[in-house]
């Protein structure tokens, strides 16, 4: 399992289930996130100015 967590300056990082770095998203957004929200293929962003980004899974051989 794998989270993801965005930090105060908009990059979004991907953690494993004991909070250990992963991966740092190459295109995080870089602005202020203000809420996050998962849905059935990934994330929702918001951000400030009224911004949203959509974030959607790529099944792997690994998932499955």
């Amino acid at each position: 399992m794998l989270f993801v967590v965005a930090t105060d300056d908009g990059y979004l990082l991907l953690l494993n289930y004991t909070g250990e770095l992963v991966e740092v998203l190459e295109n995080s957004p870089k602005q202020r996130i203000i809420c996050m929200i998962e849905f059935s293929r990934g994330i929702i962003i918001g951000g400030e100015d009224g911004r949203i980004w959509i974030y959607e899974t790529i099944p792997t051989d690994d998932a499955r």
